[in-house]
């Protein structure tokens, strides 16, 4: 070994060998991984061993369009032959491989939502110019993001797929010294170990306390503990297994710091005595099950570096796209974003797509044949790009943080909002929450893309107190208003039980509290904007229903939701919110 490596930290050597092996033994249950860091040594380093322990990769170059990602008509081989002929895209070459995105923080929402689409599916659903195929497609996906100011990141879809972080910052990584038929037998032993209900609820119980609300976290840990143990030769799941399986997949995920627990408590009264037996085995199991949750807890956290802990002490970390271009000028308006071609007869002042032209007219030159062997184009041939207009979508979040809401559902509220908050950000959509408790309502967070900031304001929303109904359709029609003048769209989303116990006058306990919501809603109807009303009460009941009547708005009870029902509801209903 080189005096060079020998300045290497174990730590800094094991954590990617580690990973690499994970990846080998079960690529599949983890997506892949994200290589943090410019490009360099370290950076080849890594991309070598992953490539000697997997496949050769699939480098998608940067600005690569949808058709080298999907494929598409081959239109020299069409021409010469005089039928259609089509060529692979990365995605279909990439199923069970290595498939590398350059500059991955850069990539658009349309292309993020493809690779995470056929991560997803495991498949790849092509039709597109004539050809209509299933193909399979599981790329294991390699990330590479070149990030370089705090707001930059991944997007939060991707980097949700991907189990795995490294630091590209290295000067030395030893080669495998697994032999095959190793790799074989610990991937035989990987499919038939497993882990326990329990100790997977432990495992999202400690996600959950370090701010990790997305259940891919959790599958993610528990493969990586299994995997983890078949890396070992063992035939169970250690719990040593289990803190380092933490300690990688959620080490980079962690968004704040577990409650430090108090320091005054009062001494735990004795229970009453009653003649029903004591089952000692459940609470002996209740013991282990708390010790491992707090031993997960500070394994991730003795892993965080000095200052990630002092920004989460702080209250929270940054991150984000930012609005603006790179030039930090704000987007010039245009025609808009290209969606695809459409036919035409006549062109008139469009222009003419030339190579969507060509492919439309190619397959049909044997039909055509010339006599001086030239492309015949004819008039239904023409293809022009078709542009879809830059019109700014912001979707506001009404939350109930009233004492009716707030003591069962407000942390449920919280994680749903944040969820939807990730999606909108994938669409590069704008959000905007309106909270209302007390005797009035309020614009907690002003239409934003940071989600960040989205983040800290939620964090911060307080709970209790009245029901002000009223004045929050009053404030979110005024909201609503405002975004139109601007030429914006908007969507709302209600969550709240229904239940208004304060007049348009700020009385709490008023008598015609209802009345006063019910005009409010007739009020904010006349906007004709896209709504949805979530019944956030455990038992729903008709009077939310009436309010999602009077506002024109799509009603939807989910009376045992947690976070990731309520944002799967919403997200699959957005395009539906009009009832």
């Amino acid at each position: 070994m080189s005096a060079a490596a020998e300045t290497v930290s174990d730590a800094q050597v094991e954590t990617p060998l580690t990973i690499i092996d994970l990846l080998a033994i079960a690529p599949a249950s983890f997506g892949g991984v994200a290589v943090r860091g410019l490009p360099g040594p370290g950076r080849d380093l890594i991309l070598d061993r992953l490539a000697a322990a997997m496949d050769t990769p699939v480098r998608v170059p940067i600005g690569a369009s949808e058709d080298r990602l999907l494929g598409g008509l081959d239109i020299a081989t069409t021409l010469q032959a005089q039928r259609p002929v089509y060529q692979s895209g990365l995605l279909e070459m990439a199923h069970n491989r290595l498939l590398v995105l350059s500059m991955a923080e850069r990539l658009s929402g349309h292309f993020v939502a493809l690779v995470c689409q056929a991560m997803d599916a495991q498949q790849l659903t092509i039709e597109r110019e004539g050809r209509s195929a299933i193909v399979p497609c599981s790329p294991i996906v390699v990330a590479l993001d070149e990030s370089l100011e705090p707001d930059e990141c991944l997007a939060p879809a991707l980097a949700d797929r991907l189990a795995f972080t490294l630091d590209a910052n290295l000067r030395y990584l030893p080669t495998s010294d697994w032999a095959p038929a190793e790799l074989d037998a610990a991937r035989e032993r990987f499919a038939s170990l497993e882990i326990t209900d329990d100790t997977l609820t432990t495992i999202n119980a400690a996600a959950m306390s370090l701010g990790i609300f997305s259940l891919r976290a959790a599958i993610q840990t528990a493969a990586a503990a299994r995997a983890l143990a078949a890396r070992r030769a063992s035939d169970e799941v250690a719990n040593e297994d289990i803190m380092l399986a933490c300690q990688l997949v959620l080490a980079h995920r962690v968004r704040q710091l577990p409650p430090c627990p108090e320091a005054d408590v009062e001494p735990e009264q004795p229970a009453p005595e009653d003649d029903a037996p004591r089952d000692d085995h459940q609470d002996e199991g209740d013991g282990v099950a708390t010790r491992l949750h707090d031993q997960v807890v500070e394994a991730v956290t003795a892993v965080l570096p000095e200052h990630l802990l002092k920004s989460l002490a702080d209250g929270g970390l940054g991150g984000g796209h930012k609005g603006r271009s790179p030039s930090g000028k704000a987007p010039q308006p245009d025609r808009g974003r290209p969606v695809g071609v459409r036919p035409v007869n006549r062109l008139g002042s469009q222009k003419l797509n030339v190579l969507a032209t060509v492919k439309a007219a190619a397959p049909w030159q044997r039909l055509r044949a010339s006599a001086n062997g030239r492309l015949r184009v004819l008039p239904e041939d023409f293809r022009v790009t078709r542009y879809k207009p830059r019109t700014r979508m912001t979707t506001v979040f009404v939350v109930d943080a009233s004492g009716s809401s707030a003591a069962r559902r407000l942390a449920e509220v919280k994680g749903a909002v944040e969820l939807l908050l990730a999606e909108c950000y994938v669409t590069r959509a704008r959000v905007a929450v309106v909270a209302f408790r007390g005797d009035h309502a309020e614009v907690l967070l002003e239409p934003t893309r940071s989600l960040t900031r989205a983040r800290r304001r939620l964090a911060d929303l307080p709970g209790g107190g009245a029901t002000p109904l009223a004045d929050a359709i009053d404030v979110t029609r005024d909201l609503c208003e405002q975004l139109r003048r601007a030429s914006e769209k908007a969507q709302v989303i209600f969550l709240t039980d229904g239940h208004g116990n304060v007049g348009r006058d700020g009385v709490p306990g008023h008598p015609d509290a209802t009345e006063h919501a019910l005009s409010a809603a007739w009020e904010y109807q006349v906007l004709d904007v896209p709504s949805i009303v979530i019944d956030t009460s455990r038992r729903p009941r008709d009077r939310a229903r009436r309010i999602a009547d009077a506002l024109g708005a799509r009603y939807l009870p989910l009376p045992y939701a947690d976070a990731g029902a309520l944002a799967g509801a919403v997200g699959g209903d957005q395009s539906g919110a009009r009832s």
